[in-house]
């Protein structure tokens, strides 16, 4: 986390400070911010962003009519998923991933397909890892998602009133429940049937890949 912070501050080009071997701002010193670092971001998570994704389907004796069906199942399942996000105020998943994997090395989201009156509803939230915790044993165990949002948002879609203008919801996901926490308090604990935890949760591949004590901090870079 600390190293997403580092990366997120040379993005967004906060002021660099020379210091001095205490750790306090160097005096009679000149500082100079460069551009380099957000230069060099946006020009990677562009070459990533215009890279044309192709659904292809093989399986053995199929035939062609059966394999362009499920890739026409799989390329409508990402409109939706794109339509759904713009719908909500977020960039097109493609423009997601290629940012965050540039500037975070991790991806994250809660994956629902959700099937009621023989209409299939695709519930795709993308997460910030950097907001995100969890746990992996052999399969991600548990994952949640921690969120500052508008009183209003939260009284839409949680039916939750609260005195201030913001609130914190942390979202929590196993493969059997779901619960939910609004200003530390327990708003929702239900079970779900899905079978497995709806949460992703991937790292870039780049990176060191040893298993030493630092893997985690230089993993995902």
């Amino acid at each position: 986390y600390t190293r997403m912070g580092v990366d997120k501050s040379l993005y967004y080009l906060d002021p660099y400070k020379m210091k001095n071997l205490a750790g306090r701002d160097a005096k009679d010193v000149y500082h100079t911010t460069l551009n380099y670092a957000s230069i060099f971001a946006n020009r990677a998570i562009a070459i990533l962003g215009s890279a044309h994704e192709q659904v292809v389907v093989k399986g053995k004796e199929m035939t062609d009519s059966e394999c362009s069906y499920i890739e026409d199942f799989i390329n409508a399942v990402l409109w939706e998923i794109d339509n759904s996000l713009t719908n909500a105020g977020y960039s097109t998943l493609q423009s997601w991933c290629a940012f965050h994997s540039c500037l975070v090395g991790r991806l994250c989201s809660r994956s629902l397909v959700i099937v009621e009156n023989k209409q299939i509803k695709i519930d795709f939230t993308p997460w910030d890892a950097e907001y995100v915790t969890y746990e992996f044993s052999r399969d991600l165990d548990w994952g949640g998602y921690e969120t500052k949002r508008p009183s209003y948002d939260i009284e839409n879609e949680y039916k939750v009133k609260l005195l201030g203008s913001t609130g914190t919801v942390v979202d929590l996901w196993n493969d059997k429940k779901n619960l939910v926490y609004i200003d530390s308090d327990e708003r929702i604990n239900r079970a779900h049937n899905f079978g497995e935890n709806p949460i992703i949760y991937v790292k870039v591949p780049s990176g060191s890949m040893f298993l030493d004590e630092k893997f985690e901090e230089r993993s995902g870079e």
